[in-house]
């Protein structure tokens, strides 16, 4: 009998992703992102501190805080893609 299990790492990286994006239009969602942050989500090591740089974005104001929003969901993509490139290449 094959065993069917459930990966909730992949649901709470969807959620990060979809409260950074809309954080970009509101800053509170912000505060959503950094609690889904304190999660383990991937295996190695980059994501232990995602929610203090999510908690440090919280002070920057106008052009810089999009900046710093888009580049954090570049990091999300870059890790991603370097997972893919590890586990299925």
């Amino acid at each position: 009998m094959l065993r069917q299990t459930f990966n909730f790492n992949i649901i709470l990286l969807i959620l990060l992703i979809v409260f950074l994006i809309l954080s970009i239009i509101s800053p509170v969602f912000l505060l959503g992102a950094i609690g889904i942050g304190m999660f383990k989500i991937f295996g190695n090591k980059t994501f232990i501190p995602f929610s203090i740089l999510l908690l440090l974005l919280i002070g920057l104001h106008g052009y810089l805080y999009m900046i710093g929003i888009l580049l954090a969901l570049a990091f999300i993509a870059f890790n991603i893609i370097k997972d893919i490139y590890r586990y299925y290449v």
